[in-house]
Parts: structure tokens; C-alpha cells; sequence
């Protein structure tokens, strides 16, 4: 082995080594850097400000100075330990709920109330509260400035009466920026005992307030009788516009169900009998209008803050046929997640979230990669995630917000027509999405029955594509699918390019392309091997050479001998 030789294995050696060190630290920046750089764009752009986090009734305007008086908001009772060190370690994908109440016990609607929040494990970047009264009613409030002074708006929604806390989901951001959820219950796997009440006051005094409150004109049941899942039509006359409509029903032995009204916005609404009911002839007893300034309770006998209508309307409930499992989302437990899991295959699971907005993670592991699908409707619209598509199942916030552009004042300064959908701080999803956006008279004045779907990054202040082909389905839902939450934008024209940037799914979960990594070091070693056998070959057509051309003047040399001794 000559030294020209040996220098050319030390070369290929050297390169392997420099391109084994080299891999090494892509896979360093692969599942370090880039994730990083990922939750930055995704998650850590979404704190939970004023501006992207804030409900729909809890805008500026009902969270005065005068709701937010030092007698509820004072320095002794947000102080730094809601937000401590212990708050802002590194542990990932473990987070512990330490302290936590409210510093009010009684609050108008529409008024603030700061929370007592100290947690431990990773970063707490986001939180919701579920309260729940004795009676069943509920609404769902996401803690706002949440490293900072936490603090929940009152919806202007919420009926009048006193609730107890029954959940709480933390939202955990890990080192690298991805998030993960912790749900903390009352009851169930991670249980918390809250002890926090609050009672919530109308705003004016009652005789004000009913001459304020949505009036129901008329309401009737197009049915008397009907199987558990089946669909009953109302005919529903009130003197505004409803954002939901809340039915209860009683039996004679007092037993009691309720259901949301879904399709408000059409000449049909109707509502669907829960699988949780249990058989027998039940009266329409009970009636909550919720617009998006107030709610009126309506009930057959009144008093308590209730308006009396007198209700004439009876169903006779009997078995259904059990191909759909239908729920109110403050109704499941543990019974039923067991229905659930035990579902066969092609079944179809419908969660009706319109107060109560926390989706547990067993409702994700009872059909994740299973032929199943779970249907979320919240108020007008739908979330769907079929079972095979669930990767990371998670408890997620499901509350929607759909304005015009206008209500962003980011997307607003690129954007002047359009509509925005905004989703709480839940961060990568369990899996695939579905978004269905219920047509409404305010989208339709913005909106053709097609539309273009962005996703917008607060980081970057661009648009990346979604879907530039959504038209609008026979039932009037704008589709499109999603994996993540953040701002998306509907608009009927395509962006300017330069407020686009290249559209990339993978970008969203790069921690998942480890095929990609895969690929690129068998590249690398392809590369490698080829060159080793090119320099081995031209190795040997060298050494070859040099042997040909020695024999060559070895038997010139022999000639030149015998014409000498001759």
C-alpha cells in the first residue's frame, strides 16, 4: 500500500467521521433548535393577551377600571407567588396545579376576577376554568395575563346564580416551546379539591334587567314523542338573535335532561335527544336564552331570578337504536367513557360543548386508531377528529371565536376584509381536524361560497396557506382541516404573495420528520460508499497502469540486454 494510497483511506475516514459528527449535531438542531424555533412560531407567539386570548364577552369594554376595583384586584391577592420561579422551571411534559382560588366569591356579569394560580413543572402559559351551578348550568373562562396579576371576565352570558369550580386546565410549554395539558377536576384521575365559589349578579337591578332581556315570544315542539339520538324540531320566535338556546325537561318522578338547540340560525332548529336519558314521558320546564350580552332563564313556575313562560309542550322519550351516542360534555364520566370505549366500530360520538368547553383526553383515547369518529359541536359549529388520525390525545379548550377581521387589530393592519377563527392556547391537537364554520348572517356578508383559508403568525406577521379551495357544503359549513390552533383567516381573494409564506405542514410537527433525517443520512452514506468505490477503482486502474507500463520497460530493459550481449 503506497503513501498516495494511504492518504486517500485517511481522506474517506476523515470524511466519514466529519460527516457522522455532522449528522450528529443536525440531530441536535433537529429535535433541539428547530422545535424551538417551532413552538416560538406556534405556541410561543400565542400568550394569552388581551388580544388573542380574550373571550367574546370579555373584551375591554365590560372589564372596566370600575369592574376592576382595588377592592378585588389588589396587589396583596396577585402578587408575584401566582407566577413564582417555581412556575417557570424546565420540567417538561409534567406540570402540578400547588394553589389556586378566586379572590371575589360575589361579581356582577361582565366584571373581573383575579385568580390565585402557583403551579410547579413546566411553564404554565395558558389556563381555562369550568364552573358549574347545583343546577346544572355552566360556562367556561380562560385565565388571562396568565404569568402575571391572572385574571377571568365574567361573561355578560352567564345566568345569574352561584357556581362552584369543577375544572381547570393547565396548558404546560415545555423547554423546547411544544405544549402539553393537564386537566384538574373535582372528581377523576388528577383531582383537586377547588372550594371556590362564586355567585354571579346581574348587572342592573331585575326590574331593569327584564326590561333589557331577550324576549321569548313563542316555543313548541314539533314532536311528541321521539327515540334517544333522534332529531326534534322547535319552533323557536324570540325577540333578538340567539347565540344558544338551552332546554331542560323534567318527568314527573323528577327526573330531569337538557339540551342544546342546534341550527338557531336557519327556520329549523332542532335538538337531539342525549344517550343519556333515560326512558319516559318528560315536560318542557325550563328555557336559558343566551345572546352574546346576556342570558334570561325562562321557567314554567318563575321566581329566582327566572321569567315565567308557560310551557306546553311534552315528549315521550323511548330507546333508540344506539348507533349514535350523543352527550352534553358536563354529563360525561366515567360510565360514560366506558359506553364510549365499548363503542363499535363506525360509531359516532357527539359531544355538545357549548358551556362546558374542556375535552377530556379519555374522550380521545376512546376512539383513538379506531374506526370512530367524535363530533364536537359548540354552538353553531363543529370539531371533528376521526380515530385513526389520533396521534397524542390531550385535553383541549375548545371555544371558538369567528369575528371580522376587524376584531384583530394584527390581522386587520394586512388584512381589511375577511373573517377571523380564533382558538384558546391549546397548541399542537390530538391529531387531524376537522373545522366546520356555520354560515351566519355575518359571514355571509363576508364571505362567497368560496374561500381561501390561511393560518396567521403573530412571529413572522405573515399568512402561511391552509386550504385555497374551501367551498361552502350543502348544510352551509366552511370546511378545513387543521392540527394545530392558532388565528386562521377566511377571505374570498387570494393574499398578496408577499404576506405569504410557503405553506409547510411538516414545519408544524418537524419533531416528526424523522424519516426525512433518515433519508438524508442514507443519502450521506451512499454518497460516502460511492466515492470509496470511485477512488477503489480508480485505485486500481492506476495500479494496473502502472504495472502495464513496468512490464512494459521491464521487456524494453530485456530487449535493450540481448541486443547488448549479441
Amino acid at each position: 500500500m503506497d503513501k498516495f494510497f494511504k492518504n486517500d483511506i485517511k481522506f474517506v475516514v476523515g470524511s466519514i467521521l466529519v460527516f457522522t459528527f455532522g449528522i450528529f449535531l443536525g440531530c441536535q438542531f433537529n429535535y433541539g433548535t428547530v422545535l424551538s424555533i417551532q413552538g416560538r412560531l406556534f405556541n410561543g407567539s400565542r400568550e394569552a393577551t388581551s388580544s388573542n386570548a380574550t373571550n367574546a364577552n370579555a373584551t375591554n369594554s365590560n372589564a372596566t377600571n370600575s369592574n376592576a376595583t382595588s377592592s378585588n384586584a389588589t396587589s396583596s391577592n396577585a402578587t408575584n407567588s401566582n407566577a413564582s420561579s417555581a412556575n417557570a422551571s424546565v420540567t417538561d411534559n409534567i406540570i402540578y396545579l400547588r394553589n389556586f382560588a378566586l379572590d371575589s366569591t360575589s361579581v356582577k356579569q361582565g366584571d373581573r376576577v383575579n385568580v390565585i394560580l402557583a403551579t410547579s413543572g413546566a411553564c404554565n402559559s395558558a389556563a381555562s376554568i369550568v364552573f358549574r351551578s347545583a343546577n346544572g348550568v355552566t360556562f367556561t373562562a380562560q385565565i388571562q395575563n396568565i404569568t402575571n396579576n391572572p385574571y377571568i371576565i365574567v361573561p355578560n352570558s352567564a345566568v345569574a346564580t352561584t357556581y362552584s369550580v369543577t375544572d381547570v386546565l393547565l396548558v404546560g410549554r415545555n423547554s423546547n416551546h411544544t405544549t402539553f395539558t393537564k386537566q384538574y377536576s373535582i372528581s377523576g384521575a388528577n383531582s383537586y379539591a377547588f372550594n371556590s365559589n362564586l355567585t354571579v349578579i346581574a348587572k342592573t337591578s331585575t326590574e331593569e334587567a327584564n326590561e333589557n332581556k331577550v324576549v321569548l315570544n313563542s316555543l313548541s315542539l314539533e314532536s311528541a314523542s321521539a327515540k334517544i339520538g333522534d332529531k326534534v324540531y322547535l319552533n323557536v320566535n324570540t325577540s333578538e338573535k340567539l347565540d344558544s338556546l338551552k332546554l331542560i325537561f323534567t318527568s314527573d318522578d323528577l327526573k330531569t335532561f337538557a339540551v342544546y338547540t342546534k341550527d338557531l340560525t336557519t327556520s329549523k332548529p332542532y335538538i337531539e335527544i342525549p344517550s343519556s336519558v333515560v326512558a319516559g314521558k318528560y315536560s318542557l320546564t325550563d328555557a336559558i336564552l343566551f345572546t352574546s350580552k346576556d342570558s334570561t332563564v325562562y321557567s314554567k313556575t318563575g321566581g329566582n331570578d327566572t321569567l315565567k313562560f308557560d310551557f306546553n309542550s311534552t315528549l315521550e322519550i323511548l330507546d333508540g337504536d344506539g348507533k349514535e351516542f350523543i352527550y352534553n360534555n358536563e354529563d360525561v364520566n366515567s360510565l360514560v367513557l366506558v359506553k364510549l370505549y365499548d363503542a363499535p366500530a363506525g360509531s359516532v360520538i357527539i359531544i355538545n360543548a357549548d358551556s362546558n368547553t374542556l375535552i377530556n383526553q379519555e374522550l380521545f383515547n376512546a376512539i383513538k386508531g379506531k374506526n370512530k369518529k367524535l363530533v364536537i359541536n359548540y354552538k353553531e359549529n363543529q370539531i371533528v377528529f376521526n380515530g385513526r388520525d389520533i396521534s397524542n390525545s390531550k385535553t383541549v379548550d375548545i371555544n371558538m371565536t369567528i369575528d371580522d377581521v376587524s376584531s384583530n387589530k394584527n390581522v386587520n393592519k394586512l388584512v381589511s376584509n375577511g373573517v377571523i377563527v380564533n382558538f384558546p392556547n391549546n397548541g399542537n391537537l390530538p391529531g387531524k381536524a376537522l373545522i366546520r364554520v356555520k354560515e351566519t348572517e355575518e359571514i355571509d356578508d363576508e364571505l362567497n361560497d368560496n374561500v381561501y383559508v390561511y393560518v396567521y403568525n403573530e412571529s413572522t406577521k405573515n399568512f402561511c396557506i391552509v386550504d385555497l379551495n374551501v367551498q361552502k357544503t350543502s348544510d352551509k359549513y366552511y370546511e378545513f382541516s387543521i392540527t394545530h390552533n392558532s388565528d386562521y383567516l377566511l377571505v374570498n381573494k387570494k393574499l398578496d404573495s408577499k404576506l405569504v409564506v410557503e405553506s409547510d405542514d411538516d414545519v408544524v410537527n418537524f419533531q416528526k420528520r424523522k424519516g426525512i433525517l433518515l433519508l438524508l443520512i442514507g443519502i450521506g452514506v451512499v454518497a460516502i460508499v460511492a466515492t470509496v468505490i470511485v477512488i477503489l477503482v480508480l485505485k486500481k486502474k492506476k495500479n494496473k497502469s502502472s504495472k502495464d507500463v513496468n512490464k512494459k520497460e521491464l521487456e524494453i530493459e530485456n530487449d535493450s540486454s540481448l541486443k547488448d550481449n549479441e
